[in-house]
């Protein structure tokens, strides 16, 4: 049996027909440390997205039908970031309706156009490991402090005794819980938009996640858990008291696929 190589997505292809936009537009993907591959056309755009990471489309040219490429991006599993005039309201509306993940004003790209970028690659990551989690069968994985929790949200959270723990229940968006008074502190690291659920010292964050996966999952038995290896185990055993019925295992295999589809954040190299 041949089995076939993982797909190595490394770039951003940046679709603008206008020189002057289609080089600033790659100079922010390059300041936000990844490789941009320049298109001018329908055609060339088309022929980069088998290995690309993800997509920038410039919504204002006459050259090419900009919703007909956010949707060939869509169709090929490319995320889309379209940017386009303020003042079109209708055609940033239609970009996000064929499939474009967010359509921005060239004023709000070029403003904080790295960070703007590098959160998008953030999200398609949670979004493709939320994937996995619901392809595995499982109702949820719980993410600890450590590496894994860096990779999928650039938060660096301090290893401490309470608990900081990202919830992915399958079918929903992300949550990161953490305690109230280190909230400013995980909103400042994180490096794409996630839902923050607080705790107090009084409260029960164990039970907190607990019901946050039961409410989520819509089930009350039988539910199988997947959780990150640097778990600390003082956490783990309060998630079995509270989860009794659950079955657990490594998140470390469904982390390791994920990885495997190599994005163009994961790269230290240029084409």
């Amino acid at each position: 049996m041949v089995v076939a190589e993982p797909i190595e997505r490394r770039h951003l292809v940046v679709l603008a027909d206008d020189l002057i936009w289609s080089t600033r537009l790659v100079g922010h993907v390059q300041s936000a440390g990844l490789t941009a591959v320049p298109a001018r056309t329908a055609e060339a755009f088309s022929a980069s997205l088998p290995r690309a990471a993800g997509a920038i489309v410039d919504l204002t040219s006459r050259a090419y039908d900009g919703l007909a490429a956010i949707a060939a991006a869509r169709d090929a599993g490319v995320p889309v970031l379209a940017v386009g005039q303020h003042d079109d309201l209708v055609l940033r509306r239609n970009a996000l309706a064929v499939g474009a993940d967010r359509v921005l004003a060239y004023r709000k790209l070029f403003d904080d156009g790295p960070a703007t970028i590098t959160a998008a690659r953030y999200a398609d990551r949670l979004r493709r490991f939320a994937d996995l989690v619901a392809d595995r069968g499982l109702a949820a994985a719980l993410i600890g402090v450590g590496p894994d929790l860096d990779y999928l949200t650039g938060y660096r959270a301090m290893p401490l005794e309470r608990l900081t723990l990202l919830a992915v229940v399958a079918g929903h968006p992300p949550t990161l819980v953490v305690p109230r008074l280190e909230e400013a502190a995980a909103r400042a690291g994180l490096r794409t938009e996630v839902d923050i659920a607080t705790w107090m010292e009084t409260d029960d964050p164990h039970g907190l996640v607990a019901g946050l996966v039961r409410e989520m999952a819509n089930v009350y038995r039988g539910v199988a858990i997947a959780v990150s290896d640097r778990l600390w185990s003082y956490h783990l055993l309060r998630f079995q008291a509270a989860l009794p019925d659950a079955s657990w295992s490594s998140v470390t295999p469904v982390l390791r696929d994920l990885r495997m589809i190599k994005d163009a954040m994961g790269l230290s190299f240029k084409l």
